[in-house]
């Protein structure tokens, strides 16, 4: 006898919507924001902590904030390198 396991939607919303997720969402941008803002002396960086649930799963993002931090950002790629890449 074959057991079937079929995933439920609401459920993969719900926990990608939870307070935990957006706990570490908020460490892991907070994390690449202090990097970003640590390198080539650009430090008008963006965050946007995730303080609500979005349609699938919280989200929050570190952007350019001012045209320094643009040039370094296309000069070094610093937001990919903050990421760790």
């Amino acid at each position: 006898m074959t057991v079937r396991y079929k995933p439920n939607p609401k459920f993969r919303s719900l926990i990608l919507n939870s307070s935990g997720a957006m706990q570490v969402v908020n460490a892991q941008a907070a994390r690449i924001h202090s990097r970003a803002c640590s390198m080539f002396d650009a430090s008008d960086y963006v965050l946007k902590k995730a303080s609500r649930a979005g349609k699938t799963r919280c989200h929050a993002f570190v952007a350019t904030g001012d045209v320094h931090a643009m040039r370094s950002n296309a000069l070094h790629m610093t937001l990919e390198k903050s990421l760790g890449r």
